[in-house]
């Protein structure tokens, strides 16, 4: 709960800015005539929790850009479905280049679940941050 996630930013208990966790993606295929991608990230990385967005859709995370000045921009778009490995990402007329990048970045639904995922973190200034491990 310390990174704070889009489902704690959707029902008001942090502010875009508070958000401290991330997956950074690599995107696997662009599909730009359908406005939807397949990235490298699946439930294993991303966790298979989900909220429902205004129309009823799934989100298992929310597309997003990180300038250089570390500000988060919401796009339109976002992790519409998971397999094990991998996630279909889908995006607006606006997002399309996006997803002809090397990477997207998303917020993740839930930020405690993703964060057990994995066994180390990278800061934006590229810093690696081992998680402790209890032995």
């Amino acid at each position: 709960f310390v990174f704070y996630d889009w489902m704690q930013y959707r029902i008001g208990s942090c502010a875009l800015d508070d958000i401290a966790l991330f997956h950074m993606l690599p995107v696997a295929q662009a599909f730009p005539d359908e406005n939807r991608a397949i990235c490298h990230g699946g439930a294993v990385h991303c966790s298979k929790d989900y909220i429902l967005d205004d129309d009823g859709s799934k989100n298992y995370g929310q597309l997003i850009t990180i300038n250089n000045e570390n500000t988060i921009n919401i796009m339109d778009g976002k992790l519409q479905s998971l397999s094990q490995e991998h996630g279909m990402l889908t995006v607006g007329e606006k997002s399309k280049n996006l997803i002809l990048s090397d990477y997207v970045f998303t917020i993740p639904v839930h930020s405690c679940l993703t964060a057990n995922l994995y066994d180390h973190y990278r800061a934006l200034n590229g810093e690696i941050i081992k998680k402790r491990i209890l032995s």
